[in-house]
């Protein structure tokens, strides 16, 4: 069964780098982590509103950086990214003329891909609010280059919007980890699953600190006893709840 990447590219999926080719070949859900470099080019108002709202990461060096890929029905993938703590998801699929699709809240991204030897470029060609078009001169400019760095996954994103300009800048590299922390995953979708997610996983950091904070008064090691919630019915089939 061939996956998303592999639809949209068709022969010329084989001409990536292979690293790129794994990250694309998203068979079961993959774990990964890096470091990224993020600079805020943009120094007015409108792009510091831009990046908090949309959750774009904070600028520094050598970032801590975690990429979740989580493959669901009908040849769609939710990403979720977290840069130091500040995390953003979307959920990608194939639209009906062969552009990827990158659903980012209200707003579809339509993105052309040029795949060459050295990798694969994200051109950012069309965007809709509530699958309205929006006129073409208030689109985004968002480059994404995707390449190898010896066995290591590659990025390379810059963005920039109307009026606006630079707003941010980001780069780094990753590579597959085992999972190795209970975790939580959802379809991305439906939203009462998103709220329920962080509710649980809020009371979890609360409860780990207070059975710290008694356990250090007593003397007692403290071991963290795991907690799970129930998916709600509109979870896709192949997601699931560790803990």
């Amino acid at each position: 069964m061939t996956t998303l990447f592999q639809d949209l590219l068709a022969e010329r999926f084989d001409l990536l780098p292979a690293p790129v080719r794994r990250f694309h070949t998203l068979e079961r859900e993959m774990f990964t982590s890096g470091r990224a470099k993020i600079s805020a080019q943009g120094r007015g108002f409108g792009a510091a509103m831009l990046a908090f709202v949309a959750g774009l990461p904070a600028p520094g060096e050598n970032v801590e950086t975690h990429v979740r890929f989580t493959p669901l029905s009908g040849k769609r993938e939710f990403w979720r990214r977290d840069f130091a703590g500040r995390r953003y998801e979307s959920v990608m699929q194939a639209a009906p003329d062969g552009r990827l699709i990158e659903h980012f809240g209200p707003f579809d991204l339509y993105f052309d891909l040029p795949a060459s030897p050295a990798g694969l470029r994200w051109s950012l060609a069309e965007w809709r609010l509530l699958k309205i078009p929006l006129p073409r001169a208030s689109t985004p400019t968002i480059e994404c280059f995707e390449s190898a760095e010896g066995e290591r996954f590659a990025f390379d994103i810059d963005v920039a919007f109307p009026i606006v300009g630079h707003v941010m800048h980001y780069e780094g590299s990753l590579t597959e980890t085992p999972e190795d922390a209970p975790v939580f995953v959802y379809d991305g979708v439906c939203i009462l699953c998103d709220w329920s997610v962080r509710y649980v996983a809020r009371m979890r950091s609360r409860r780990r600190s207070a059975s710290s904070r008694y356990n250090l008064r007593k003397g007692a090691p403290w071991r963290e006893r795991p907690i799970s919630t129930r998916m709600c019915p509109r979870a896709s089939s192949s997601s699931r709840t560790a803990g």
